[in-house]
């Protein structure tokens, strides 16, 4: 999966784009944390860029410098040796309309890792409609 995006969305607002994820067993490394409402997926860059559409009510800027608070935390430490398998948190059927992730309704991108800069174009582009 080198070279891979995930994308994950916080708290409502944001969109997370993780890439170049490390793999254990073939399986993505990636951490569920209480009060952090999206996965934690390790990767092998820790480069954080955050893109802004318009400008953010405190409650939004309070979630996002949280989460960013917590990125620096975690990326301070290795990854932990032992991960416990996560497949019985995953769901296979479709969630309730209202917690569909609509990412064109998002207020910034939080991008995780190492993205050469026409994917993260093409990204933005392609899932925003995102016009220069």
């Amino acid at each position: 999966m080198h070279g891979s995006l995930i994308v994950s969305r916080l708290h409502w607002r944001g969109v997370v784009l993780w890439s170049n994820p490390k793999l254990r067993k073939d399986k993505l490394l990636v951490a569920f944390t209480p009060g952090v409402y999206t996965p934690l997926v390790i990767s092998s860059s820790w480069d954080i860029h955050v893109v802004g559409f318009e400008e953010l009510s405190a409650s939004d800027w309070f979630a996002l410098q949280f989460f960013l608070t917590y990125l620096r935390e975690i990326f301070s430490k290795s990854p932990p040796e032992e991960f416990h398998d996560y497949d019985d948190l995953l769901v296979r059927e479709l969630p309730p309309t209202k917690y569909l992730f609509r990412p064109e309704e998002s207020k910034y991108v939080i991008i995780v890792g190492t993205v050469e800069e026409k994917w993260i174009k093409a990204f933005l582009d392609s899932l925003f409609k995102f016009k220069e």
